[in-house]
């Protein structure tokens, strides 16, 4: 799914903080939280993120199991994704979902700093 730039707000962005509000065209980023059976959690892991809508699954310690980004353009589509999809997946036992209001980091401010910049040859 190709992702196109609609807006950056520089005014509000605090770029100089490393802060970087951007809005690409409709699109709804969430990060689902997914407790497993804990003797499921790799294959688990492996058929959500083949869900189209999903981006990336990570494993992590503590109160959950699973971080699941999910981006998608409608709020309608979500939740489709996260009712009949990543809580239908064998092993996933309880899910809780964080709509992102904006996105805050260094990476995408040293990203767009660096187009059209090459490394230089050692």
């Amino acid at each position: 799914m190709k992702k196109s730039l609609k807006y950056v707000d520089w005014a509000s962005s605090g770029v100089s903080t490393g802060c970087l509000n951007l809005y690409t065209e409709s699109m709804v980023t969430t990060v689902v939280l997914a407790t497993c059976d804990i003797h499921r959690v790799p294959e688990t892991a492996q058929a959500i993120a083949d869900l189209p809508e999903v981006s990336e699954v990570y494993s992590v310690a503590g109160d959950f199991d699973l971080v699941i980004m999910v981006r998608v353009r409608e709020h309608e589509e979500l939740a489709r994704v996260v009712t009949e999809g990543i809580a239908r997946v064998a092993g996933v036992e309880r899910t809780q979902t964080l709509v992102a209001f904006k996105v805050y980091s260094h990476h995408d401010v040293e990203a767009m700093f660096s187009v059209g910049l090459e490394e230089e040859a050692l």
